[in-house]
């Protein structure tokens, strides 16, 4: 039954003032009307292909095998950039292929990819501003409703590919990037909770911001107010901290700032 199905998962940096979601959620109801549609988020911010890429890499597995993604963070829409849809071992991706859809889609082992030129799958008027309604969404409907990604397009032989920054070596430390920042003003770092644990056994300090931490919590709450800290975060990543307050405002940092670990 189509109400035990997977879903339609929608990642925009629309906003909500617009009416550009709901037209989107329209256009998929009028293909495949007993899709359930599901908003990851639509308040990235505008253009930033990176946090749209990371926020879908961190969400992706938590949904069931056979949903199909469509993501939209597409600075380059109506240029040479291709509309682009993936097929992997447990999803669909659609959207720009501009990196965006690559971390999530590697991570679930990539097995097919077409540039979405068929224009019997597209609006029959594509704008140059709006693919997100002419394109990306007919494209996620049809594939919910079974059709073949080989119907749609013509094959490529790998999208463009976007990496999530790796720790580095450096002076008898490691540097670390920061991957995002929530509404909370915690800043997410490119290290693993087991990286950290393995590489301070006895101790360590963060040079971050200009200011040194030195101290790491299991919780929110077991930390002293308005200290920056360590913690794991639930996305599997590291992250700094302050409780009742704003890492990022503490430390005057964000997205792919760059902090040095050491140990004492």
């Amino acid at each position: 039954m189509d109400n035990q199905r997977p879903p339609i998962v929608l990642l925009t940096d629309f906003g909500y003032r617009d009416p550009f979601v709901g037209i989107m959620k329209g256009v998929v109801a009028g293909i495949a009307p007993n899709a359930h549609i599901i908003d990851l988020t639509h308040e990235l911010r505008p253009q930033d292909v990176f946090q749209g890429a990371f926020a879908l890499y961190r969400s992706a597995a938590y949904f069931p095998r056979g949903t199909v993604f469509c993501a939209v963070v597409d600075p380059g829409v109506g240029t040479d950039r291709s509309p682009l849809a993936i097929s992997t071992r447990d999803f669909y991706f659609v959207g720009p292929d501009n990196g965006l859809l690559w971390p999530s889609a590697a991570a679930s082992g990539i097995e097919n990819c077409v540039c979405l030129d068929n224009p019997d799958y597209h609006l029959p008027r594509v704008s140059q501003t709006f693919h997100a309604r002419d394109i990306f969404a007919p494209a996620a409907a049809h594939l919910w409703r079974g059709r073949s990604m080989a119907d749609m397009g013509t094959t490529l032989s790998r999208p463009a590919a976007l990496e999530i920054p790796r720790v580095e070596p450096e002076k008898g430390g490691l540097r670390l990037t920061v991957l995002d920042e929530d509404r909370f003003g915690n800043l997410t770092l490119n290290l693993t909770p087991e990286e950290f644990k393995a590489f301070c056994k006895k101790g360590f300090f963060l040079e971050a911001g200009g200011i040194c931490i030195t101290d790491a919590y299991p919780a929110y709450g077991e930390a002293p107010d308005d200290a920056p800290f360590l913690l794991a975060g639930s996305s599997g990543y590291m992250e700094v901290a302050v409780k009742n307050g704003s890492a990022a405002r503490s430390l005057d940092a964000g997205v792919m700032d760059r902090f040095l670990l050491c140990r004492e």
